[in-house]
């Protein structure tokens, strides 16, 4: 049997996460898609890529067309979400 062994990633869907190399180094966003068997993730701040298309019965003038582009998992870092600072009270000093 040739069953594929289970992967596990660092990250999951609705995660934030931020590009740490490439192009789009540094951009932030949530992933939007898992796609274990190439191991890669779409994340939704990262632009979209464009395809040239052929004319057909669908798109008869052809084109451009922009469609989401793949990450692999080991290009993004998961990003802790930081919780806004609370306000600390400060005792002041009696003389």
């Amino acid at each position: 049997m040739n069953k594929r062994p289970k992967v596990l990633f660092h990250v999951k869907r609705g995660d934030l996460v931020e590009v740490t190399t490439g192009d789009y180094k540094g951009v932030q966003g949530t992933i939007s898609k898992v796609v274990t068997k190439v191991s890669k993730v779409i994340v939704d701040g990262v632009p979209k890529a464009k395809k040239a298309v052929r004319p057909s019965q669908e798109r008869p003038e052809g084109g451009f067309i922009e469609i989401e582009r793949k990450i692999h998992v080991s290009n993004v870092r998961k990003v802790e979400k930081k919780e806004a600072p609370t306000k600390k009270s400060s005792k002041q000093k009696t003389k």
